[in-house]
């Protein structure tokens, strides 16, 4: 069904899609907007990423969900090509990265910006179980929570060579007893990945690390700015001497931000993502296509 509406689709179509649940496999090179009408969810495939987006294009998803399948290496998603992807309002749960990195997400040249988004559930062999990010690529996010997610190397994220990640009001917690790193930074011999915190909780368990970093030089660069560190070792960072760090205003507390801030903690409305996996603001359920928006509609853009 899906597949069929997408190939009615011309350049900078709006598609408003059908309840219900659609195979993924699916390669999109094209101006899209992809809005669903009710519960619309992307079901994976063993071996193949549920969606491909690439060439120079701009893509938005708003109010979907992505859930279950593998792939060697972004199992959700692989943004490629120069690709521009938006994911506003919408979930990736149990996606797994078999061979490398990715499970929720792999952008190696091209850029992602999630809004309002939960990535749980997704695992990756060595890197980045809730995304990685690689070459070129670029991360923002927004008010987005990463709960969950297993990997080696970078259990919520990972950035590796020239990556830049951008994450503001968001949460990353990883499951109680897991090992190994939340966020995870790799330079190569001639590219550092950047990474940016900002107003963002990162909640790791005791027996985890905040962040860690794999290096040559050029060195990494990690800023933190207002951000929260919950609950995790001391000290959650590498030393000054591996990485280029920058810190304004890290805060550090006790709390459980899964559980809930006490109204009494510093990160009290820092964070504007839903605080669980298990009941979140599930904002995939809601139907957003506007007056006009018949489902299975392609609707072409005004502009």
């Amino acid at each position: 069904m899906l597949e069929a509406c997408l190939k009615q689709c011309a350049d900078g179509d709006i598609l408003c899609l059908p309840q219900g649940i659609h195979p993924g496999g699916l390669l999109i090179q094209r101006n899209l907007h992809l809005l669903s009408a009710g519960a619309v969810l992307l079901s994976g495939r063993d071996d193949d990423t549920t969606l491909v987006v690439s060439g120079p294009v701009q893509v938005t998803l708003s109010g979907l969900t992505l859930r279950g399948g593998s792939a060697p290496s972004g199992a959700a998603l692989l943004v490629t090509g120069g690709a521009t992807l938006t994911l506003d309002a919408c979930r990736i749960e149990g996606h797994s990265a078999t061979h490398y990195g990715g499970g929720a997400f792999y952008v190696d040249d091209g850029t992602l910006i999630l809004n309002r988004c939960v990535i749980t559930g997704n695992s990756a062999k060595f890197f980045g179980g809730g995304g990685l990010v690689e070459g070129t690529g670029r991360l923002e996010a927004h008010a987005t929570l990463w709960v969950g997610n297993r990997a080696p190397s970078g259990a919520a994220l990972a950035a590796i060579d020239g990556a830049h990640i951008e994450l503001n009001h968001c949460t990353l917690c990883a499951p109680p007893a897991d090992h190994g790193f939340l966020v995870w930074g790799q330079s190569t011999r001639t590219r550092a990945p950047h990474i940016a915190l900002r107003n963002t909780i990162l909640d790791p368990p005791a027996t985890m690390r905040a962040v860690g970093w794999e290096t040559q030089l050029p060195r990494p660069h990690l800023s933190v700015h207002t951000s929260l560190i919950a609950a995790c070792p001391s000290p959650p960072w590498p030393p000054d001497t591996a990485v280029n760090t920058r810190y304004e205003r890290p805060r550090y507390c006790g709390d459980d931000p899964a559980r809930g801030l006490s109204p009494s903690s510093p990160g009290r409305g820092m964070v504007t993502a839903p605080a669980t996996a298990d009941a979140p603001l599930d904002l995939a359920e809601q139907p957003i296509c506007g007056p006009g928006l018949d489902p299975g509609a392609v609707v072409r853009s005004l502009s």
